[in-house]
């Protein structure tokens, strides 16, 4: 610090100065004594970057990133809920084709049978009797009722999956989110630690210069507000710490690591014409787009179910009755259904179906439009904070000349007063969260950004991606 270089300077004004005046550029000398660590982030200024246990950049921060969403994945129900509802889907496809497949049954039958007449005459008789029967059909012709429903399950099943991918999507997002606003409370808190240390030490040589001039009690009074400021806002940010790691643990599971270098990989901002291009395709519009064309084909299978139904069967029976043998019984046919009037109840059914897949077009619309318009917005905000991140380190190295210049100045008999210390180290620590806030602002940007394009999560774990 500037100070330090002046040491012949600061030696002669202690020579003229006052016990009390004396004692206190002592300590305020003192307080300064020490580097302090900022956390080595793009953007900072290398004269001004620290080299504390922060400062230990992580060899693979897309790793860590990995990490995260693989966790995120494998413990999130929502994910493992949509696979399931996928299959589910699947199986319908399968149950519909069934239906246009030959049906075969059997059935069989036996019963015991016991009479008696109590009359002229009386008899008793005792047998049994026995069926089987064996069935087999088949439609012919149903207007195209079965491929247009195998359709709309086809197209359910093809929203299913792409729903399995946004549930994959939403849970990464939150965990990367979760996981950056830890990293922003923990340097803010270290970074207030820094301070009230500072300011600690300043009240604790105030103290005693007080003893001794009794002049200087407003300094004192300053200085300790500011003490109690700064312990209140490091208490925020520790207490927001341990909010976040409770929903940390929920989301990716107990073994939480610092992942102090998950924010590097962000610092690249996509650009914003391939975002826009990729979002008009990403998997919320497929799944969306997927299920107005379900729609469709529903609306259409409706209308073909009011056409008539032809099918072919054929059946046969075997069996014996008391007093008449063994029988045997083989028929074959072709079986015509056709509603001729049901209160145009198949109409209103069709036409429901249609303004019902009307309604996800526009609904569809809707969502590339706000998905643009998002684009938009995630890029402006991403790039702007990322430019006033580099506003404020610069600033910062600015501001860590000035607090030196006004210690020097205040050390000079009074060309500055302790209150002017006290806020230029103010403006300084808050300058520092003030950068840390637009940096992590900008990382949860481009986050955002990623997964309203091509996706986030398809970006980080693209082996456990479902197909689009």
């Amino acid at each position: 610090m500037m100070f330090r270089s002046v040491p012949l300077l600061t030696a002669l004004l202690l020579a003229f100065a006052g016990n009390a005046q004396a004692a206190a550029i002592n300590a305020v000398m003192r307080c300064n004594d020490g580097a302090e660590a900022l956390p080595p982030l793009p953007g900072l200024p290398a004269d001004v970057k620290g080299k504390g246990p922060e400062a230990a950049r992580t060899e693979e921060p897309l790793t860590q990133l990995r990490t995260i969403a693989l966790e995120a994945q494998a413990r999130s129900a929502d994910v493992q809920a949509a696979q399931f509802t996928a299959q589910a889907a699947r199986h319908d496809i399968d149950e519909t084709r069934a239906q246009g497949l030959p049906q075969i049954g059997m059935g069989a039958n036996a019963a015991a049978i016991a009479s008696r007449n109590s009359g002229a005459g009386s008899s008793s008789t005792t047998g049994g009797t026995g069926g089987l029967s064996l069935s087999l059909s088949m439609p012919l012709y149903d207007g195209g009722r079965l491929q247009y429903m195998t359709e709309y399950r086809t197209l359910l099943a093809d929203a299913s999956r792409q729903q399995v991918g946004i549930a994959r999507e939403r849970i990464v997002l939150e965990a990367i989110n979760t996981a950056l606003d830890r990293n922003r409370y923990r340097l803010q808190a270290q970074i207030r630690q820094q301070q009230l240390r500072k300011v600690s030490c300043l009240v604790t040589a105030l103290e005693q210069i007080v003893a001794e001039d009794r002049g200087r009690t407003s300094e004192l009074v300053q200085a300790r507000k500011t003490q109690l400021q700064t312990e209140i806002m490091r208490d925020q940010a520790i207490s927001q710490i341990r909010q976040i790691d409770v929903h940390l643990r929920q989301l990716v599971g107990e073994n939480i690591a610092p992942w102090t270098g998950i924010g590097l990989p962000l610092f690249n901002v996509p650009p914003l014409d391939q975002v826009v291009r990729e979002a008009k395709d990403a998997r919320e519009v497929q799944s969306l787009r997927a299920q107005a064309d379900a729609l469709g084909s529903y609306a259409k299978s409706v209308n073909a179910g009011q056409k008539p139904q032809l099918s072919w069967n054929v059946g046969g029976t075997s069996g014996r009755a008391p007093g008449s043998g063994n029988t045997t019984e083989v028929r074959a046919g072709v079986a015509l259904s056709y509603s001729i009037f049901n209160g145009h109840g198949g109409d209103a059914q069709t036409a429901a179906a249609q303004r019902r897949a009307d309604a996800m077009r526009q609904q569809l619309e809707g969502l590339l439009i706000a998905r643009v318009a998002g684009a938009r917005e995630l890029h402006d905000l991403a790039t702007s904070s990322f430019d006033r991140a580099k506003s404020y380190a610069q600033m910062l190295r600015d501001a860590d000349k000035l607090r030196d210049f006004t210690v020097e100045q205040w050390s000079q008999l009074g060309r500055r007063s302790l209150f002017d210390v006290i806020s230029t180290e103010s403006e300084y620590y808050n300058a520092r969260v003030d950068y840390i806030n637009s940096l992590y602002t900008g990382f949860q940007a481009t986050a955002e950004l990623r997964s309203l394009g091509s996706g986030l999560a398809d970006w980080l774990t693209p082996e456990t991606a479902p197909v689009r």
